[in-house]
């Protein structure tokens, strides 16, 4: 049994120990209701692995200069890591190719 001032994230994870100064008993918290805030957690959580926040509204729903102020940090690391690699393998251009024949000869 939950009372009103229980957020679901603990109701999902500590089922049982909230222990709030309002009593009211609102109603019956179900399986499906625990699964449904588990997953909206889940998502969360693999957003802030990606290192993006969660959209709150549907893709092709969002603007183009929101999407961008969201998705920046990324788009200038990844874009800051091809040119490290696009200089790397132009320095390394005869090795590669080298390597590339040796390939077609090693079988």
């Amino acid at each position: 049994m939950f009372w009103t001032t229980c957020p679901p994230p603990e109701m999902a994870h500590l089922i049982g120990k909230c222990s709030p100064d309002k009593r009211t008993l609102v109603g019956i918290v179900t399986i499906d209701d625990l699964l449904e805030v588990a997953e909206a957690e889940a998502t969360e959580d693999i957003h802030k692995i990606g290192g993006v926040s969660a959209l709150e509204e549907p893709y092709m729903q969002m603007g183009f200069w929101q999407m961008i102020k969201r998705r920046a940090g990324w788009l200038v690391i990844l874009f800051l890591g091809e040119l490290l690699t696009a200089t790397a393998m132009s320095f390394f251009e005869k090795e590669i190719a080298r390597a590339a024949v040796l390939v077609l000869f090693s079988r």
